[in-house]
């Protein structure tokens, strides 16, 4: 969908008018909707509803002159109702970086830009010198597609000094699993990446509401981690060892690369527990819709393939051997049986394991 964007100006002369729908055909020229009355507005149109339309777009660009400032402070003509609408969603709703001050002609003589007192606080781009008009038209456009030339770097590491120092970013640290080699994970790095590769998306975004615990999600889940509170560190780490790419499209992102996909994937392909590779092996040869546990006398556990039962050769570590399948992503907990049983159900990567063991 292209940007959609209002352009609010005044009829100050037939040269500043010219002007506009200049700069509203290079917007439209450059994939910008731009909504302007010189052609949206016909006979017999509701020029009301026109003007209405400003607080449904993405951008509003006030084109202001001396007399623009004029009519949208005294609330005069269609300036002053669109003024009044501008001040209504300024004033009541977030609005940042929605209504933008194009400063065309006219500077008071405290040589202060002519923009009204209404959006006097805004950040304003300079369209009045028309030699560096080419100049800005291209800030102007990278502001609207949300891509600035000057990014911000990602926040490094404190300097080394430090480290001897107890201070709170190292008591933070210090409850952070550690790792011994560069490519080994803390088993709520290792689970993120596999919920990241697992959910078949390749863009991990910050969904934490207003004073929310931390949370990231990709378009389709919610990444589900045990403590929440080093998850950003979580996320900082898997990128500084390249299995995530981090970027910053006006919030950071980050991206799955290469790497991090291999990553998983070799967790998968490495070897079970014989015990474990049977009882995946039993149920996915049984056809059956899904595996459990019944719990009987004194603690005695049994799997069971639905009503089929699983062979096994100890059934002490059963619970962990299925822990470990659900672990790789091979089943899927599926919910709580009656007398301390639970639910599992085959994933596609489980059945795609056995048939490579075939």
């Amino acid at each position: 969908i292209p940007p959609r964007v209002f352009i609010s100006y005044s009829w100050t002369t037939p040269e500043h008018e010219k002007w506009v729908v200049n700069f509203a055909s290079k917007l439209v020229e450059h994939g910008i909707d731009a909504m302007l009355d010189k052609w949206d507005v016909r006979l017999g149109r509701d020029v009301q509803y026109f003007m209405e339309q400003l607080s449904k777009m993405d951008r509003v660009l006030m084109i202001c002159d001396k007399r623009y400032k004029e009519k949208a402070e005294r609330r005069e003509g269609g300036v002053g109702v669109e003024a009044t609408i501008i001040t209504n969603e300024i004033y009541n709703k977030d609005t940042q970086g929605k209504y933008v001050p194009i400063v065309r002609r006219g500077v008071e003589g405290n040589n202060k830009a002519c923009i009204p007192i209404f959006a006097s606080t805004k950040a304003y781009i300079d369209f009045s010198d028309d030699k560096q008009f080419d100049h800005q038209f291209e800030s102007l456009l990278r502001d609207i597609y949300n891509q600035p030339k000057h990014i911000k770097p990602s926040l490094g590491t404190p300097p080394a000094f430090l480290s001897n120092k107890h201070n709170a970013t190292e008591t933070i640290k210090s409850h952070i699993p550690q790792v011994t080699t560069a490519n080994q994970l803390s088993e709520q790095e290792e689970s993120i990446l596999r919920q990241f590769v697992e959910s078949g998306d390749f863009c991990l975004i910050d969904t934490s509401g207003l004073n929310a615990p931390v949370s990231w999600s990709t378009a389709k889940n919610e990444i589900k981690v045990k403590d929440a509170r080093f998850m950003n560190a979580n996320l900082k780490r898997l990128a500084s060892i390249g299995f995530l790419l981090e970027g910053f499209n006006g919030h950071t992102y980050y991206e799955l690369t290469e790497d991090g996909i291999e990553y998983v994937d070799n967790l998968k392909k490495s070897d079970l527990s014989d015990q474990a590779k049977s009882i995946l092996k039993q149920y996915v040869e049984s056809g059956v819709q899904y595996l459990c546990t019944l719990v009987h006398g004194q603690g005695q556990v049994e799997v069971m393939a639905q009503n089929i039962p699983i062979k096994v050769d100890n059934n002490r570590f059963i619970y962990d051997d299925l822990e470990e399948l659900e672990k790789r992503g091979f089943i899927r907990f599926d919910g709580n049986m009656n007398f301390g049983g639970k639910r599992y159900t085959l994933t596609r990567e489980g059945a795609e394991y056995i048939a490579k063991l075939e």
